[in-house]
């Protein structure tokens, strides 16, 4: 059903449907080549895997609809749907569950890829991949609803041919005459799997001596395919150093934890930030992918908005505090307060602080004259 595209993605759930149990309803798009030999994956922005495009359904569209307008906004992709692959049911555990982020059911369809855009609502905190089946597969291993909607496509996971009916204007594309580099299948692994099975088996049936029975020349080279570096292997194990545990290493190494998982980050100039840690150095500065800024107010009616603010480098001095957001909850209205309108936000905000600014500069005043010094050393006893 073709669907007017426009270059805004819908946020909220204000209109979002529910089913008679209480879950949400979900529509998503399974990406196809002409040829059902790839599946065309996205960059999720809450954490460092890929997923299928999808969103809630609304109340102002049909199911197809939704599916096409989050393929749309979320992949930047005009598709048309060949096929119903039926409801899924997420598959959270109740831990991961709260009563604010309640489960969802899927209803996803297989769909033609027929253009890719260049440009697309979601362009500047999404990228997109075409998979092989079986690497798209291994690529959705943490969602097993995924999982599930890959195994219900009429997949022809036995040819590795590339796309060539694609319309494409992006950029993240190349011509399909060339292989191209984004190409997550790899044809031609299954020779290299083949050699590397034969030089298992004739290991394990050829074992090596100990490696105290042989002579220089003998543990440099001898005892036929795969012995050697066997050896090789087992010398390195014997003198490679201990590693220490991570409790050892101090600081910023301790970030390693936290790479490509999805920060919130307070500076000490009192800024929020919530970005995806790609990056750090030995200085504990970090690079946010996606990043938004946090805005709330003090003052009645209690808002708070977020400021896409994109990749974003923060000094390590700066970092007050920061956190691994919960992903299950990310979506949840902080407590006690509404979302507002950004530039309304961004205005009260400006506001109070403009008040706090004179408030503070109106008691530095009092206290210099009190005789107290303050950070700057002016005033005296």
């Amino acid at each position: 059903m073709a669907q007017s595209r426009t270059m805004e993605s819908r946020v909220g759930r204000t209109k979002q449907r529910y089913s008679d149990n209480g879950e949400r309803l979900v529509a998503g798009i399974v990406p196809t080549n002409k040829e059902k030999t790839f599946i065309l994956l996205i960059q999720s922005t809450r954490r460092a895997e890929w997923v299928l495009p999808k969103g809630g359904w609304e109340t102002d569209e049909e199911c197809i609809e939704a599916a096409e307008r989050e393929a749309w906004e979320e992949a930047g992709i005009v598709c048309k749907v060949d096929y119903d692959l039926g409801k899924i049911t997420e598959t959270r555990t109740a831990k991961q569950i709260s009563k604010n982020a309640p489960k969802a059911l899927y209803q996803f369809y297989e769909a033609t890829v027929t253009e890719e855009k260049s440009v697309w609502p979601e362009s500047h905190k999404r990228s997109r991949k075409w998979f092989s089946y079986p690497d798209a597969l291994e690529a959705l291993k943490p969602r097993p609803e995924l999982v599930e909607a890959i195994k219900r496509s009429t997949h022809n996971h036995h040819t590795t041919s590339l796309p060539t009916n694609l319309t494409s204007t992006s950029t993240s594309n190349p011509p399909p005459t060339q292989p191209p580099t984004q190409w997550i299948g790899r044809p031609d692994n299954r020779l290299q799997n083949e050699q590397t099975t034969i030089t298992m088996a004739h290991a394990q049936a050829h074992p090596p001596p100990p490696l105290e029975a042989l002579s220089l020349e003998e543990r440099a080279g001898a005892g036929g395919p795969g012995q050697a570096t066997a050896l090789g292997q087992a010398v390195h194990a014997q003198q490679a150093p201990q590693q220490l545990p991570p409790q050892m290493f101090t600081t910023a190494a301790q970030l390693l934890d936290l790479t490509d998982k999805k920060l919130m980050v307070a500076l000490r100039d009192g800024r929020k930030l919530i970005g995806v840690l790609r990056s750090w150095d030995q200085f504990a500065n970090l690079v946010l992918q996606s990043t938004s800024e946090r805005l709330f107010t003090h003052s009645p009616p209690l808002q708070f908005a977020d400021v896409a603010r994109g990749t974003f480098l923060v000094r390590g001095e700066n970092v007050l505090l920061l956190g691994e957001v919960d992903l299950d909850k990310d979506d949840d209205v902080p407590v006690g307060f509404e979302r507002g309108e950004v530039a309304e936000v961004q205005a009260r905000v400006a506001g109070e602080r403009a008040v706090r600014e004179r408030k503070e500069k109106e008691r530095g005043k009092v206290l210099r004259g009190e005789g107290f010094v303050g950070e700057d050393g002016e005033g005296t006893f």
